[in-house]
């Protein structure tokens, strides 16, 4: 898979994120494998950095995402 695949899924999950719970969005990374899990997770931290965040999978509140 290439990177602007997986950049793009990447966009898709933040897209996505206020309809999740932190465990649906974490079982939905497990489902995609260890490799392109690590990926994407790695993207999300890129992205939300540069946004001036933290990381991504930290900063995402457990029981719900804002």
């Amino acid at each position: 898979m290439n990177k602007d695949n997986l950049i793009e899924e990447a966009l898709h999950l933040i897209e996505r994120e206020s309809e999740f719970r932190f465990d649906d969005i974490e079982s939905e990374l497990y489902e995609m494998g260890e490799h392109k899990k690590e990926e994407i997770e790695y993207i999300l931290d890129t992205i939300y950095k540069l946004l001036g965040g933290n990381n991504y999978m930290y900063s995402l509140d457990r029981d719900s995402i804002k």
